[in-house]
Formats: C-alpha cells, sequence, structure tokens
C-alpha cells in the first residue's frame, strides 16, 4: 500500500487526513522486519525529533498499531449515522399555521413590515422572503434570530412602538413550540462527534489508570474551545506535531508507571545541628559539629515509620588528655545500647585521624523515639603542660541511621500492583553494601555502598533467617587483579560453606555475580566473607577485592512470574481499561505479535509491557471517544449505545477521566442502565467528581480567566498576594457544594451563604473567620449573595481600572439567563474616556451620552438595567457606596417590567420571575458539555422537558445532572434499519443494514 493510498483511507475515517500526521502513514508502509532490524536510514523521510522518539528497538512498532487502529470498521456505526427523517419534516409543514396566521403574522406586520417586510429588508432581513408556510417552517435558523432579537426587546428599535410583553409571548411560544417541534415519537439524538480527548482528559486519565501524579499533557499545546467549552470534539484536531507529543508522552508514562525496584532503605540523617542540648554541657561550632565538654547527653527526635534494626555510623572525635581515651554511649529511649572508645584526636596533625566514624546496629522501635549521645568520661588536669592535653572533650559530627536491616518484599509500582492483582513480581529478600558489615584485618573496610578488601582480611554480619526453606545468595563482586593468581574469596553463611572461590574480571570498573542456593534454617546466621590472597609487587602491582552487593532472596515466597504468557493476560487487562472497552482480537493479535519480538530479541516481560502500553497510548481507540455502537431494537431511527459508550460518557461528564472498574463491570454485564441512578448518586460522591467544579463551572462561569485578569495595581493595590485564586476558590467551592449536596440550583443566584477564608473574608470585611481553609460562612447583614456577587464573577467583568456595567450585563444575559445580546453594530464608537481629561460624575452619568445613540440604545437598555444593578461593587469586588465620590444609582427596570435598587434586589427577581430561564441556561450549558458537542434544533424539547421536570423536583442540582443523563442525546445514538435488532447485551454490536 502506498502512502497515498494510507492517507486516503484515514480520510475515509475522518473525513481529512490532517487528524494523523504523514509520518505516522509513512510507517505504516515498512515492513515490521526492516523496522526492528534497520536504522534511521529507513525512514528518511521522518524529521529528527520523530526519529528520536523511535530509534529505541521496538519504538516504532507503537505506531504501526496507531495506522492498523485507523479501519473504517472502528467509525462505521459514525459514518452511518441516519440524517433526522424526511418524515419529521412532512409532519410538520403544516404545523402551527393556524396560529401563525391568527397570533403571529398580524404582529410581525404591525410592527416589523415597515422595515422588514414588502420589499423593505433592512439589515439584510426580510420576514417575507419565502415561498410558502413549508420553506418558512424548515429555516429554523431564521426563526431562531427572530426569536433572540423579538425575546431580548433589542428589536424593534427603542424609538418605535414595541409589541406587548403578551405578543411577544406569543411570537417566541409558536417559535419553540411549531418551529422547533420535533416528533415525541421520533426523537432525535443527534450526531455523535468524534471526541480526541483534552488535556484534562488525558492527564486523568493517565492519572486513575496508570496509578501515577505526572502530568504529561502539560507539555500539549493548548486545547481549543467551541461554544464556551474545551471538550467540544469539534475544534480537538490532531495535528503531527501533537501526535509526536503524544508518543513523547506514552514512552513517560509507561517509564513513570512500570517498574520495580529492591526494597528501598529508609535514611534518616541527624546532624549535630539537631542535636539538643537540655543540661547546657555542650556548644555549637562555626563548622556546624558539636563540643560535649562535660559528661551529660544530648539528644535528637527522630521519627521512625517502622521497627527494625537500623545501621548506625555515627562520626565523632575527641581532645584526648589523661590516663585513657575518651569514651560515649548511644541511648534510645533512655537505654544505653553501645559504648564506644574514641581514638580519634582533634589535635592531631594528620587529618586522617582527626574524625572517626563507628558502624553498629541499633534496634528501633516504630513511632517518636530519642536518640543520645552520652560523654562517659570527662577529664580535665590544670596542672598538665601541654595544652592540648589538658581538657579531654567529645565532638560529635553527625550520627546517621539506615534500615531497616531484614527480608522484605520488592517495590514495585502502584499500577503494577493493580495489573498483578496483589501478587508481587518479587520475593523477599535482604540487601547488604559496605558499610552493613563489620570489617576485621588491616585494609578492610568501606562506604555506605562497597566493602574493599584490601590486605587479608574478612567482613562479617549477622542474618536473621525469617524461615525455614531453600535461599538464593548472590554476591556481586570485582577486584584489581595482580600477580600470578587471581583473587580469592571464601564464603560462608553459619554452617554453610561455599567454599573458596576465583574472581575472574580484572578491574574494579567490571563485576561478575556469584550465585549459591543453601538450605537454611530459621534464626540467626553469619554471614562472612573472607580475602585469603593479597598480594603487592611494587607501584601497579596491587591484588585487591570488592563486594559490591550481597543479596539473600527467599525462593519460596508466593510470586507472580512474569513471562510471556502473563504478558498476554496483562494485555487485555490493560487494552479493556485503556481503550474504555473489551480489545478486539484483531488489536490482542498485534499487540501479542509485539511481544513474542520483544522476547525473541532477548527482552523482558516488562520491556513487552512498556512497548504496548506505549502503542495502546498512540491509538486512536485511546485518544479518540465516540467510537459508539448501536444495541438493543432500532426505533424510529435511532437505538441506544452500547453501553461501554455510556459508561465512558458518563466518567467524562462526571469526571473528566475514564470509567472505572466498576462501571465497566457493570457496562460487561450489560446491566449499567439498569443501575444508572445508583452509578450517578456513587460518582457524585467521589473525589474526582470536583473536576465539575473545576472543568464545567470553571468554563460556564469563566473562572479559569481568574488567573488572567491584571486590574491597575495603582489603583487597587490589595488586588494581591493571590487574592484572585482565593475568589477562584470560593467560586469553585460554591458550586461543588450546591453539586454534591444536590440543592436548588436557584442558590446560584440567591444564597445566604458562601465559602470563605480569613484572607477573602477580611478582603470582602466579613468578619468572625480565622485560619487558611474554606468553610461556609453567614452571609446575613451582608450586601452578598448568590454567584453574582462573588468577587470572581465582579473581577472577570470589570476592566482594569474600573467596573463594566456592559460586561457585567452581558454575562448575566450570556451566562445566567442564556439570552445573549446581539453583536455591536458597526460603526459605533465604544464607550471611552479621555486620557488627562477630569473624571466627572459616577459611571453611569457618563453612560448616558452613550445610550444617546440610537443605535446604542436598545442594546444598553438590555444590557445596562443588571450591569449597573452591580454598581455597588467596584473593579475588584469589593462594597462601595459612592462612585467618584458620589451616591451610586444602583436602580433599573427590565424590559418586562421589574424595578430594582440593587443587587440585592435584582437577585430576587432573578429568582421569582426568571428561574426558568436560568435553568434552561444551566441545562443547555450541561449538555452541550456531557455531548461535546453544540446543541441543534433538534435537541431543544429535550431540554425544555428537563426544564419542567427540574421545576417540578425543586430545581434539584443532581436531578438536572441526571436528566442530561437519561436524556436522548446522551443515551441513544442515530442508525438505521427500522425495528431491527442491532446488537446483544453490553458489548456492543454492528449497525444493522
Amino acid at each position: 500500500m502506498t502512502r497515498h493510498v494510507c492517507r486516503a483511507a484515514a480520510g475515509a475515517v475522518f473525513g481529512r487526513a490532517s487528524f494523523v500526521s504523514e509520518e505516522c502513514f509513512v510507517l505504516s508502509v515498512f515492513p515490521v522486519r526492516r523496522l526492528l532490524h534497520g536504522g534511521s536510514a529507513l525512514i528518511p523521510c521522518l524529521p529528527p525529533s520523530l526519529c528520536d522518539c523511535l530509534m529505541p528497538k521496538f519504538r516504532s512498532i507503537s505506531l504501526l498499531l496507531v495506522t492498523a487502529s485507523l479501519s473504517p470498521a472502528w467509525c462505521a456505526p459514525l459514518m452511518a449515522q441516519a440524517q433526522p427523517q424526511a418524515q419529521v419534516a412532512q409532519a410538520q409543514s403544516e404545523r402551527g399555521k393556524e396560529t401563525f396566521d391568527k397570533k403571529v403574522m398580524p404582529v410581525l406586520q404591525q410592527y416589523c413590515w415597515d422595515c422588514h417586510g414588502d420589499g423593505m429588508d433592512k439589515g439584510n432581513f426580510a420576514l417575507d422572503k419565502h415561498a410558502d408556510y413549508k420553506a418558512m417552517m424548515a429555516d429554523k435558523k431564521f426563526w431562531d434570530n427572530v426569536r433572540e432579537h423579538v425575546d431580548t426587546h433589542v428589536m424593534p428599535p427603542e424609538n418605535k412602538d414595541q409589541p406587548t410583553n403578551e405578543e411577544r409571548d406569543a411570537i417566541t411560544k409558536w417559535i419553540e413550540d411549531d418551529v422547533f417541534w420535533v416528533d415525541p415519537k421520533r426523537p432525535d439524538p443527534g450526531h455523535i462527534t468524534l471526541r480526541r480527548l483534552n488535556r484534562v482528559e488525558y492527564n486523568n486519565t493517565i492519572r486513575d489508570i496508570f496509578r501515577v501524579d505526572s502530568r504529561p499533557a502539560t507539555a500539549f499545546p493548548p486545547d481549543d474551545t467551541g461554544y464556551g467549552y474545551d471538550n467540544i470534539g469539534d475544534v480537538l484536531s490532531l495535528s503531527p506535531l501533537l501526535m509526536e507529543k503524544y508518543m513523547k508522552a506514552a514512552r513517560k508514562v509507561a517509564e513513570d508507571s512500570i517498574w520495580t525496584k529492591p526494597p528501598t532503605r529508609l535514611v534518616r540523617e541527624l546532624g549535630a545541628g539537631k542535636f539538643d542540648d537540655p543540661n547546657e554541657i555542650s556548644d555549637r561550632l562555626e563548622d556546624q559539629t558539636r563540643s560535649i565538654f562535660s559528661n551529660g547527653d544530648i539528644e535528637a527526635r527522630v521519627e521512625m515509620p517502622t521497627a527494625g534494626v537500623f545501621r548506625a555510623s555515627l562520626t565523632v572525635s575527641a581532645t584526648q588528655a589523661g590516663p585513657e581515651k575518651a569514651k560515649l554511649a548511644v541511648l534510645v529511649d533512655g537505654k544505653e545500647l553501645r559504648q564506644l572508645e574514641v581514638s580519634a584526636d582533634l589535635n592531631d596533625a594528620s587529618d586522617s585521624k582527626k574524625w572517626q566514624t563507628f558502624h553498629f546496629d541499633l534496634p528501633m522501635e516504630k513511632g517518636q523515639r530519642k536518640v543520645a549521645v552520652r560523654f562517659l568520661n570527662d577529664y580535665f588536669d590544670e596542672k598538665e603542660q601541654d595544652p592540648k592535653r589538658k581538657d579531654r572533650n567529645v565532638f560529635l559530627d553527625s550520627l546517621d541511621l539506615r534500615g531497616p536491616i531484614r527480608f522484605q518484599s520488592g517495590e514495585q509500582s502502584k499500577f503494577l500492583d493493580w495489573l498483578c492483582e496483589g501478587q508481587r513480581l518479587q520475593g523477599r529478600s535482604l540487601s547488604l553494601r559496605g558499610t552493613d558489615f563489620d570489617a576485621s584485618g588491616p585494609g578492610v573496610g568501606g562506604d555506605s555502598s562497597t566493602v574493599y578488601l584490601s590486605g587479608n582480611g574478612y567482613v562479617h554480619r549477622a542474618v536473621e533467617i525469617p524461615e525455614d526453606g531453600k535461599y538464593k545468595v548472590r554476591l556481586r563482586v570485582s577486584a584489581n587483579q595482580a600477580g600470578p593468581e587471581k583473587a580469592k574469596l571464601k564464603v560462608n553463611l553459619g554452617e554453610m560453606d561455599f567454599g573458596v572461590r576465583e574472581i575472574a574480571v580484572k578491574s574494579i570498573d567490571d563485576s561478575e555475580e556469584w550465585v549459591f542456593e543453601p538450605v537454611l534454617k530459621k534464626g540467626t546466621h553469619e554471614l562472612r566473607i573472607e580475602f585469603l590472597n593479597d598480594f603487592y609487587g611494587g607501584a601497579g602491582q596491587d591484588r585487591n577485592a570488592v563486594v559490591q552487593e550481597v543479596v539473600v532472596e527467599t525462593t519460596g515466597d508466593k510470586k507472580l512470574l512474569a513471562n510471556r504468557e502473563t504478558v498476554r493476560k496483562w494485555i487485555d487487562m490493560l487494552g479493556f481499561r485503556i481503550f474504555r472497552r473489551p480489545l478486539e482480537q484483531v488489536d490482542a493479535d498485534k499487540l501479542n505479535t509485539m511481544t513474542d519480538m520483544v522476547f525473541a530479541d532477548g527482552g523482558s516481560a516488562m520491556d513487552a509491557l512498556k512497548l504496548v502500553t506505549e502503542a495502546l497510548l498512540c491509538s486512536p481507540k485511546f485518544l479518540f471517544r465516540g467510537g459508539a455502537e448501536p444495541m438493543g431494537v432500532a426505533e424510529n431511527g435511532s437505538a441506544p449505545v452500547d453501553e461501554f459508550t455510556l459508561a465512558s460518557r458518563l466518567s467524562y461528564f462526571l469526571w473528566s477521566s475514564c470509567p472505572d472498574e466498576e462501571l465497566l463491570k457493570l457496562a460487561s454485564a450489560g446491566e449499567l442502565r439498569k443501575n444508572l441512578p445508583a452509578q450517578v448518586t456513587r460518582m457524585i460522591g467521589d473525589w474526582k467528581a470536583y473536576s465539575m467544579a473545576e472543568n464545567f463551572a470553571g468554563q460556564w462561569l469563566q473562572l479559569r480567566n481568574i488567573d488572567l485578569v491584571a486590574p491597575n495595581r495603582r489603583l487597587f493595590p490589595e488586588f494581591e498576594g493571590g487574592i484572585g485564586g482565593e475568589m477562584k476558590r470560593e467560586s469553585l467551592t460554591y458550586f461543588d457544594h450546591i453539586f454534591r449536596e444536590n440543592r436548588s440550583v436557584l442558590e446560584f443566584l440567591d444564597s445566604d451563604y458562601t465559602f470563605l477564608n480569613e484572607k477573602l473574608a477580611r478582603f470582602y470585611g466579613i468578619q468572625g473567620v480565622k485560619g487558611k481553609e474554606f468553610r461556609k460562612v453567614s452571609l446575613e447583614g451582608t450586601p452578598r449573595g448568590g454567584i453574582l456577587t462573588h468577587g470572581s464573577v465582579l473581577t472577570l467583568t470589570s476592566h482594569p481600572n474600573r467596573t463594566s456595567p456592559v460586561k457585567r450585563g452581558q454575562f448575566v444575559l450570556e451566562n445566567i439567563l442564556g439570552t445573549p445580546p446581539p453583536p455591536a453594530p458597526q460603526n459605533v464608537p465604544a464607550f471611552g474616556e479621555d486620557r488627562g481629561r477630569k473624571v466627572e460624575g459616577t459611571l453611569r452619568q457618563r453612560f448616558e451620552a452613550h445610550r444617546a445613540n440610537p443605535s446604542c440604545a436598545s442594546c444598553h437598555a438590555f444590557l445596562d438595567p443588571m450591569g449597573f444593578a452591580l454598581e455597588n461593587y467596584d473593579a475588584i469586588g469589593r462594597w462601595r457606596d459612592t462612585d467618584n465620590r458620589q451616591p451610586i444609582d444602583a436602580t433599573g427596570k427590565l424590559l418586562t417590567g421589574q424595578a430594582f435598587n440593587g443587587a440585592k434586589e435584582l437577585r430576587k427577581v432573578l429568582v421569582e420571575a426568571r428561574k426558568n430561564e436560568f435553568t434552561k441556561c444551566l441545562t443547555e450549558n450541561m449538555l452541550t458539555y456531557a455531548l461535546g458537542r453544540g446543541l441543534d434544533y433538534p435537541d431543544k424539547p429535550f431540554v425544555k422537558e428537563m426544564v419542567k421536570n427540574s421545576a417540578a423536583s425543586g430545581y434539584k442540582f443532581q436531578d438536572i445532572v441526571l436528566g442530561v443523563i437519561q436524556s436522548p442525546p446522551f443515551q441513544r445514538m442515530r442508525v438505521g434499519g427500522e425495528g431491527k435488532k442491532v446488537a446483544e447485551g453490553g458489548t456492543g454490536g454492528t449497525v444493522a443494514k
């Protein structure tokens, strides 16, 4: 197949070839064997950055899966979506004609015909342009425009005769009931949009599947928005650049989530500065050490998360005086566990002899422990002639604890915990290095990681064997070879003599592994490693041995064997979670073939799993949603979507993330629809449901933009210290409370509470709130209540230097009532004020000149009343009584006749007179967000029904959410094949022919 054929195939699937980069299709035409064993010369057409992603062997296979997945079969249900049936148009052609002739046409002729009828088409808009009633009813966009202008009172212009509110209502009711009518027997669920995961959804999905905290999508380009949201399928395209970033992200996710490692040791470093001196027997020195000049204790407290034997490393020195060496003791919780004699002398001329480090075991209990260093034999002789030998003191540099030294299970990622179903890939083991051993003999010692045997001698330590059984002892050793024979070590573990072995490697830069498999009894056994044949033959001729690590492993522990068959099982599990539905056999075969190639090339199960993960994460079946399949019986041109699609729609709506195991389990059994209300309740109670506040409310109320606002700091110096973030937090917490507690959505319009912390409460002038945490606060006796008085909304709807009644009015109309004003007429100057000119009067007074323009009057009559009602709040949301030292006039009157004075009365008007408009606006926004597409005319009856049901149930938030979820656009899809069964159960199917 040629490159062009590949691109054409993708074009047939997606409707445009730009969805997948040309580089991906180039890869798909090369034989797998050439990709596996070739170099970059085989793909000269790839840009260097993409070559870097592919060059590790097998890396490019992931893209083979990507291109192989671009099959028409995957998107066949999308391509087969039926369009609204002609029967609907036929049934509608005469509907409402009598109402139109008697109630609508006379009003239009009386008030509109002068400019838009009888040959007049002012503004290029004619009401009599249609040939007949049928053609007129079919032009829904035309009537939606009429409805918008009549409902908002923009038309007729303010200087013309006006219809009554009843006449306006008659026109809008006819449009809603008759023009937008949909046959209730043939509800149209609308088209399904193929939706790419946006950045938030991608990050959340990776978080929930792979149990990692990384956020790879932060490196992706910003998502476009449509209809106010960034999860709209029509604007979420896939560019070659983004595909390349997906590949890099997939590799990073695989590396971060698929790993095993030996048990890690806890490290507690207690420098001298961490020790307290309750008895005042020590001094803190400039080099951060501590001198102890009198008998007694200095102590430190340390938190131990687990009990066990810890290896202590105590670095000390002394000024030696008198007949004996300085002595000290180490205590834990008041119990003396070790006495030490310090031979180092701080006054010694040789730096190597000034400090001394002791290594020894300290048993520690779990919890907070008190560790003390006690000076035992203080000495002072005034008659001593040598000032350096007059006073015996002890000096402490540090005490470090590492451990516990015991058999522990190896660590593995949380993702592997899930994939292995609780089993471990590694058994218990004990790892010993360097200073874990006690040394005996000249030239024998070590550091924290390595044992050095520079002379004949040995290292040893006690090993506690947990139970009877067979064990595996691994030694990683190396040597510098010199002389006629190779370095030899003798190894014993308790009574087990492993004999004498030669080290084959010639340099300590290399290493080799020795493995012994003894049968051991439970109890304490001494491990001893002895260097037998030290040799020195002059410069460059020094035979030394090095022990890099000793690992004792259990062999009887139950653990999962990671082999080829295990990976095959993992492929099914992982494919199910990543694709959000069972893995198709054709995809499973491709992935298993990749696994076989990895093992054939000497790779491990972890290597295969990482490559499979990368391939799955680069597949369109992961990156895109919308590949729904119909199930059940096709009725009137639609059928229910399969339950896996329903699970995905549900989870990405409420969680902005993938379905969890419970949703997928119910979908597999075909039981999700039957348990839908209970599952919605469960999901809303989950912490992930906060994404509704962050992602839905954050865009519906434009709260995301608060991070971008920049009020004039000279005029508003109080807007600092993250106060904008606190405002955003208030609004998100407020939304989350109403949502989770299933309160009335009318509380968004007016309520007697909000959520504040001390900082924001002080900013608002509200007393009695202490601390950083947000909590529910009563607003009784304050001028605030509802979302419109939140500092976030008020700041967002202001200019940097002043308030904006237009922006605030527009926010109420668009985001609260769902009746956006029409665009401003062309060639009308915007309201502005000359710089340097003295500002006189209130903003409202200065606006009057602008409103005098007839072209502006009708729009501002619609916008300004609600905006000026909020004028008591300044540009950063604080209450004020005056503007430019003059009283603020916050009175207003809606075009529907309701008068108010200030925000409090406006809130009451909205709750009493406009609650259904608000509920409709919220429902439309939520349905848009849930479907990932803009609403169309067939969706209007569903919204109307949801608003009606919401009013009947007290406008409870979760009832609206459940209404969205149970609506036909969310539950169903267009299909052909009237009356035929299209699929069985919950596994989906194909479109009936």
